[in-house]
């Protein structure tokens, strides 16, 4: 895969983890001022207004669109500390609207991303997780994602990734019990992956209390997910003489109120 295809993959993973928004939205902040008003605002050196006149000509919202222009803009406004400016310039070293320089672009994703900007922070995770245009450093990749899920904006699968990289002890301390937290906030979302890691947990009981009942209802779960039914059919069938009629059929229950609250999700 070369490294334009690589880029291209990081968009998509990062718009799918945005719930389907384009991850690069140079949308212009709400704002009630005509063009000449932003113009003189950004003159003056309103950083907002930079931010919108760059938005303005990136897009090309009422004026020819240039690329150009919306990057000395940006420029204008990350320099002076606007996040989403930052973000945005970062992406343009990234992909599009200057000359491509992937270092430039980690500078102002990380600018970004120290400023709490979670798209930046999601794409510093992967960018560092994926080895894609620096050196692979899991560490780093931990410590980006960590800061996403702990503003409560993951998605199931930064929700996922954290916990897997607790449970494997990559990029941090090996850490079964906050493995398990991450895991179960994937779960809950209908991540098939993290259903299983769960239901193996309380099966094992490792980080949490083995019990059999819940690991049954996650490996349904996981079978109504598609997720690893070969080895998910061993376990129900194994777990179905281990535990009692009624205990089945409150998993069973529960299986579906949790399958029930995947499809409202999705909806």
């Amino acid at each position: 895969m070369n490294i334009n295809s690589k880029k291209s993959l990081i968009i998509i993973i990062i718009t799918a983890l945005l719930g389907g928004i384009s991850y690069f939205t140079f949308i212009p902040n709400e704002t009630p001022h005509s063009f000449e008003q932003i113009k003189t605002l950004a003159d003056q050196g309103d950083a907002d207004a930079q931010y919108n006149l760059g938005s303005i000509y990136y897009f090309g919202k009422g004026i020819t669109k240039n690329y150009q222009i919306a990057f000395e803009w940006y420029k204008k406004a990350a320099e002076q500390g606007h996040a989403q400016a930052q973000e945005n310039l970062g992406s343009m070293y990234y992909r599009k609207g200057t000359t491509e320089n992937d270092q430039k672009a980690i500078k102002w994703f990380t600018k970004a991303a120290e400023q709490g900007d979670v798209e930046a922070q999601i794409m510093l995770g992967l960018i560092y997780d994926q080895g894609f245009i620096t050196k692979k450093n899991v560490r780093k990749a931990f410590k980006w994602y960590k800061k996403v899920v702990e503003q409560g904006r993951g998605s199931r699968w930064t929700f996922l990734r954290v916990g897997y990289m607790y449970y494997h002890g990559e990029g941090t301390t090996k850490n079964y019990k906050k493995a398990f937290k991450w895991f179960k906030k994937s779960a809950r979302l209908g991540d098939g992956e993290s259903n299983f890691y769960l239901a193996n947990m309380y099966y094992n009981g490792k980080g949490t209390t083995k019990n059999y009942k819940k690991a049954y209802t996650h490996f349904l779960i996981c079978n109504y997910l598609k997720y690893k039914q070969e080895n998910v059919y061993e376990f129900i069938n194994q777990l179905e003489k281990e535990i009692s009629p009624k205990a089945i059929t409150e998993a069973q229950d529960e299986a579906e109120k949790m399958i029930q609250g995947f499809k409202k999700t999705d909806d």
